[in-house]
């Protein structure tokens, strides 16, 4: 009986594709340069974190936890792949977030193999409104990362999607 379970364990993880973990690093305040602009406050940045990893773990994605690396900021690759390489995920996602306007919003996110160390690609999606309009850009841009990751359709309404598909 033990044996017939572990059988049909595994052929449902194979059925169901490939699995990786991901480590997401908690995003950044993006400075456009636009002297009179809002930065993104503590709290919003980490709705907006929070939003990234629905969005992924929506998607199908298995996340890994960050622990004490969740103070973390990474602006580049080398250090996501640091982060990623001491949680054992197979990809790192670190981005920033920059408030354009009072609700105008951008939210950019890069994809690095944390085994080669290489940007795999990024992401970029605008959009307009209130606390809720925020979330929901995050979280949708996290959900087009984990289609990227899976080699299903890509996402439309993108600004930037440089992953490959």
């Amino acid at each position: 009986m033990y044996l017939l379970a572990q059988m049909l364990a595994l052929a449902a993880g194979v059925a169901a594709g490939p699995q990786f973990s991901v480590a997401v690093l908690p995003l950044t305040a993006a400075d456009p340069g636009i002297p009179y602009e809002v930065l993104p406050t503590q709290s919003e940045l980490q709705t907006m974190t929070s939003a990234v990893r629905a969005g992924l773990e929506k998607g199908g994605i298995t996340l890994v936890a960050l622990g004490d690396a969740a103070a973390t900021k990474c602006y580049d690759e080398v250090c996501a792949q640091k982060v990623g390489r001491e949680r054992h995920a197979r990809y790192a996602v670190f981005g920033s977030v920059a408030r354009l306007m009072a609700v105008w919003w951008s939210t950019d996110l890069s994809v690095v193999d944390v085994g080669t160390g290489k940007l795999l690609g990024d992401l970029r999606v605008d959009y307009k409104g209130d606390v809720l309009s925020m979330e929901h850009g995050a979280s949708y841009i996290g959900g087009c990362v984990a289609r990227s990751l899976k080699k299903e359709e890509p996402c439309r309404n993108v600004e930037r999607n440089t992953l490959p598909q």
